[in-house]
């Protein structure tokens, strides 16, 4: 059980509401633990109804789009930025799009 609660405490990157959504989504698979349950958490599926939450939130909370498309930005980042780092995700185009790895 150990392993577990460290996969998924890796998987919501430490975040409590990322790791009980986890707990949720296994809890209402009754705790089947298949491939398919492995590669949906790794894919981060089990929190889509968080993300939407917290969409709707930041469209009432942050009311000017540019702030809230650098939220989304800096979102993205693994790892702590810098100011230097937020500098050059603020200076990408909007509606630069990634496609197959390669922007």
């Amino acid at each position: 059980m150990e392993s577990i609660s460290q996969l998924l405490a890796a998987v919501a990157e430490g975040l409590p509401a990322l790791v009980m959504a986890a707990v949720r989504y296994l809890a209402d698979r009754n705790w089947s633990f298949t491939a398919t349950e492995l590669e949906s958490l790794l894919r981060g599926e089990f929190a889509s109804a968080l993300r939407q939450d917290i969409s709707r939130l930041l469209l009432v909370t942050v009311p000017d789009a540019d702030e809230r498309e650098m939220l989304m930005r800096v979102s993205l980042a693994v790892g702590p930025l810098t100011l230097d780092d937020i500098a050059a995700i603020a200076c990408v185009p909007i509606g630069l799009c990634i496609n197959n790895g390669m922007i």
